[in-house]
């Protein structure tokens, strides 16, 4: 579980999970998230302590790899997320945004240089 404090005192709680090991069903129901929650050691006792109680509905949605066909093209490149996403389980996302921003960043000095061979050799993840 992952859990923000919102600029509106809000409370936003997010439950990552791989889907076959899930109860779809069960955490998108009312009270299935809350219950998730209630099993938390820490967030579970930050919550009763700040009484924060759900306040919209659940909502469940994807969050598997993905990733552009082209990065790059006359005068554009993809970097971070707008290149490719990973599951959020994974770890990946910071780490390879850096390493995409740093490529990147070379071939953009590089192209005000006058030289479009790096630009041209940006690897495709």
């Amino acid at each position: 579980m992952y859990s923000v404090l919102l600029p509106s005192r809000e409370r936003l709680v997010t439950y990552l999970g791989d889907l076959d090991l899930l109860d779809r069903q069960q955490l998108l129901n009312g009270e299935g998230l809350w219950r998730q929650l209630a099993k938390t050691r820490l967030l579970s006792s930050l919550c009763q302590a700040h009484d924060y109680r759900p306040g919209t509905s659940v909502h469940g949605m994807d969050a598997s790899s993905g990733r552009l066909s082209v990065f790059h093209g006359l005068r554009w490149a993809a970097v971070g997320d707008a290149a490719l996403s990973f599951d959020p389980l994974s770890s990946q996302g910071i780490a390879t945004a850096l390493y995409c921003g740093q490529h990147c960043a070379q071939a953009v000095h590089a192209a005000l240089q006058g030289d479009l061979r790096h630009y041209q050799a940006m690897p495709s993840y």
